[in-house]
C-alpha cells in the first residue's frame, strides 16, 4: 500500500509539471489557467482512484437451486453454513428450541414374575431409580445387592409381600443395571411393600400399608436384627428405610418406622416424602379427632381417640445426624378435619415445607386462608369430595 501511494504521487506531480510547463510556453497563462486546472483535477481523480483498496472479492456458492448465496452479505443463505461462512450463520443455541425425548432404558425386575405390579411407584434421585413391585412374593427377606450379576431368586410363597428394586445408572455408559433388590425384614403375606416409594441421595423411604404390627416402637435396625411383628393391627402399616454404604455401595436396612398412635386399618405409609434427613408419612385411615399439631420429638406418643373414621394424619421423622438414628418428630392434623377427608393421601416435602392433600375435604369455601396456626380453616360441608390441601 505505501509503494502504491508513493508511486501514485510521483506520477501526480510529473503530470501536473508537464501539463505546467505546455501551458506556460505554447498559450498565454490566462487562457491556458482553465485548462491546466482541468487537467490538475483529472490527475487527482487518477490518484484516488489508483490509491483507494480494491473491492474484496465476495466468495460465492451456487445453491441447488441456481440462486447465489454470497457469503459475508449478512443473510444466512440455504448453502451456507457456520463452518463455511461463520460471519453470516452464526453459532447459537435457543433456549427455547424443543429437544426431542428418547427412549432411554426399559427396565424389568430380574424375578420378573405375574401380578408382580412392577413399577406401581417410582422414584428418583441423581442416577438412582427405585421402583415398587407390591404384588411380588418371595418369601425371602434378605437384601441383595445384585449389581446386575444374578437374578433373584423368588419362592412365591409370601402373595403381595413386596419388593423394591434399585437401578444405577453407569456415568460413563450410560447404561441402567439392577443395583439391589429390597425386602422388609419382617415381610409377610398382603403387606404390599412398595405401597410409596422416596428416594433422595442415599436414603430411600418406603412404605407397606398392608403391615400388621401393632407394636409402635421405632427401630433403628441397621440391618441387624429382623423386625418382631405380632400381627395384631391389620392394615396398620409401616416405613422401611433404607441407606446405601457410599463406600461399598451395598443397601441395607437402616430403620422400620410406625406412627406413634398405630391403629388397625391406618394405612400408614400409603405415601411417603423425603427430603434431607426429614420424612413424611400419610396416614389417609388414621381416625383422630383432635386438630391439635403434636411436636412430639419422640416423647409422648400421640393421643387418638378414634372419633374421626379416616380423618387422616401424617407424621413426619428426623434422622439425627449424629447416631444416625430416627424418630419421630411431629404428628400434622387438619385444623378442620372431620371424618371420611382422608387427610394425608398425599404428602411432599421440600426442606422445611410440608403440602399435605386431602382429597375428600368437602367444604365448599375457595378462598386462601394464611392460618400460619392462629385460627381453625371453617369448612362448611357443602362441596362433597372437593378436596384441599394444607401446608405446613
Amino acid at each position: 500500500m505505501k509503494k502504491r501511494i508513493l508511486k501514485s504521487l510521483g506520477i501526480f506531480f510529473f503530470l501536473a509539471s508537464v501539463i505546467w510547463f505546455i501551458g506556460c510556453m505554447a498559450t498565454p497563462i490566462a487562457m491556458a489557467r482553465p485548462i491546466i486546472w482541468s487537467l490538475i483535477t483529472m490527475s487527482l481523480g487518477l490518484f484516488v482512484s489508483y490509491c483507494s483498496p480494491a473491492p474484496k472479492k465476495a466468495d460465492t456458492t451456487t445453491t441447488t437451486t441456481g440462486s447465489t448465496a454470497v457469503c459475508g452479505d449478512g443473510i444466512c443463505d440455504a448453502s451456507e453454513s457456520t463452518a463455511s461462512c461463520p460471519g453470516d450463520c452464526p453459532a447459537t443455541v435457543d433456549p427455547n428450541a424443543e429437544r426431542a425425548w428418547v427412549q432411554d432404558a426399559y427396565l424389568k425386575a430380574t424375578n420378573a414374575g405375574a401380578y408382580d405390579n412392577f413399577g406401581g411407584s417410582v422414584s428418583i434421585s441423581g442416577d438412582f431409580i427405585a421402583v415398587s413391585a407390591t404384588g411380588e412374593a418371595n418369601s425371602n427377606t434378605a437384601i441383595q445387592n445384585t449389581d446386575n450379576t444374578n437374578p433373584v431368586a423368588d419362592d412365591a410363597l409370601a402373595g403381595s409381600s413386596g419388593a423394591v428394586y434399585v437401578f444405577k445408572r453407569n456415568t460413563s455408559t450410560g447404561d441402567w443395571s439392577q443395583d439391589a433388590y429390597l425386602k422388609a425384614s419382617n415381610a409377610q403375606a398382603v403387606d404390599w411393600l412398595g405401597s410409596s416409594i422416596s428416594i433422595s441421595g442415599n436414603i430411600i423411604a418406603v412404605g407397606a400399608i398392608g403391615e400388621d404390627n401393632s407394636n409402635t416402637a421405632i427401630q433403628n435396625t441397621d440391618n441387624a436384627n429382623p423386625v418382631a411383628d405380632d400381627a395384631l393391627a391389620n392394615m396398620s402399616g409401616a416405613v422401611y428405610v433404607f441407606k446405601r454404604n457410599t463406600t461399598t455401595g451395598d443397601w441395607s436396612q437402616d430403620a422400620y418406622l410406625k406412627a406413634s398412635n398405630a391403629q388397625a386399618s391406618d394405612f400408614f405409609g400409603n405415601t411417603v416424602s423425603i427430603s434431607g434427613n426429614i420424612i413424611a408419612v400419610g396416614a389417609r385411615g388414621e381416625d383422630n379427632s383432635n386438630t391439635a399439631i403434636q411436636n412430639t420429638d419422640n416423647a409422648l406418643p400421640a393421643a387418638d381417640d378414634a372419633l374421626a373414621s379416616t380423618s387422616g394424619a401424617v407424621y413426619v421423622f428426623k434422622r439425627n445426624t449424629s447416631t444416625g438414628d430416627w424418630s419421630q418428630d411431629a404428628y400434622l392434623k387438619a385444623s378442620n378435619a372431620e371424618a371420611g377427608d382422608c387427610f394425608g393421601m398425599s404428602v411432599s416435602i421440600s426442606g422445611d415445607i410440608i403440602a399435605v392433600g386431602a382429597a375428600n375435604e368437602a367444604n365448599s369455601n375457595t378462598a386462601i386462608q394464611n392460618t400460619d396456626n392462629a385460627n381453625p380453616v371453617a369448612d362448611n360441608a357443602l362441596a362433597a369430595f372437593s378436596g384441599a390441601v394444607y401446608v405446613f
